[in-house]
């Protein structure tokens, strides 16, 4: 019994933290993540971010966000913008939202 508050309380704890960074992270970065959107919208010609359903815990969808890479008109050859975004992993910034 113990052991079970114990555990319950360390998840409590570390679920705290991730938000509380998280937040701040985001807080942070927004300048940057705004720059990069905007980047992103002027080079595929469409809205910067990327928005996409996924199942996560529990079978439980939640909505993912990234910084759209591939132009709508060619999906499957991202620009070079895109390709920066990729190697840098900074596409996936906005996932921040997601914690």
């Amino acid at each position: 019994m113990l052991r079970q508050k114990k555990i319950k309380r360390y998840k409590f704890i570390k679920r705290f933290f991730d938000f509380l960074f998280a937040v701040l992270a985001i807080f942070v970065l927004s300048p940057l993540i705004f720059v990069l959107v905007l980047i992103s919208s002027l080079d595929t010609k469409s809205f910067g971010i990327f928005i996409q359903k996924r199942v996560g815990y529990k079978e439980k969808l939640f909505s993912i966000y990234k910084i759209r890479t591939y132009p709508t008109t060619i999906p499957y050859s991202p620009s070079m913008y895109g390709r920066f975004l990729r190697k840098s992993k900074l596409d996936e910034l906005p996932q921040l939202l997601n914690i």
